[in-house]
């Protein structure tokens, strides 16, 4: 697709993606766009389902707009979106985050558990880089949905955020040396050292 070798050799900050792509599925597109740009991807579309919605989030999707939109809204959520690039481009400190066997390039957006590259998509990087500079301590449902989307969110967007903290943990795994995402209910995360430091 056209779409994406221009994505890879320029490297866009935001991408705005229609779902309803003729031959394409949309959701893989949005997998292609993070793994060869880190960039925002903002989902426009006509289809209102959740199930939907959660699925391309999940995918990597930092916004979802239904049709129609006016270019008002459409302009205020590239703004939100550029404030959170900005914000991460301006972390120039610890670029580098250890904890046990955990190290994250952050410059390079790669989390190494135990030596390897594990698969951790741009979202979910954001979180565990959060967590991994809070480590010990409680990290609110609201602070981590701000990272993620540069905005105060309603509860219902909780699912996609207990969604990316399971992937996060599957990708962890577990080891002697392993952190561990703790849940502490009605709250939030806290990311716990090995020994619990």
């Amino acid at each position: 697709m056209r779409a994406l070798e221009l994505a890879e050799l320029i490297r866009p900050d935001i991408v705005i993606l229609d779902l309803r792509l003729p031959d394409v599925d949309a959701g893989e597109i949005c997998r292609k766009f993070l793994t060869v740009s880190n960039c925002s991807v903002i989902v426009v579309t006509g289809d209102a389902l959740e199930a939907r919605m959660v699925e391309i989030l999940d995918r990597g999707a930092d916004d979802y707009v239904l049709k129609p939109v006016s270019i008002d809204v459409l302009m205020a959520r590239i703004r939100v979106a550029m404030r959170r690039l900005t914000a991460t481009a301006a972390l120039v400190e610890d670029q580098l985050l250890e904890c046990g066997d955990l190290r994250l390039d952050v410059a390079a957006y790669q989390a190494i558990v135990d030596g390897e590259i594990v698969d951790v998509l741009p979202r979910q990087f954001d979180l565990l880089t959060a967590l991994v500079r809070n480590v010990g301590k409680v990290m609110t449902y609201s602070a981590l949905i701000r990272i993620v989307r540069g905005v105060d969110s309603p509860d219902d967007h909780l699912f996609p955020l207990r969604t990316s903290i399971s992937k996060i943990r599957k990708s962890l795994g577990v080891g002697p040396e392993r952190p561990v995402i703790l849940t502490e209910h009605s709250i939030g995360y806290r990311l716990v050292a090995p020994g619990g430091g």
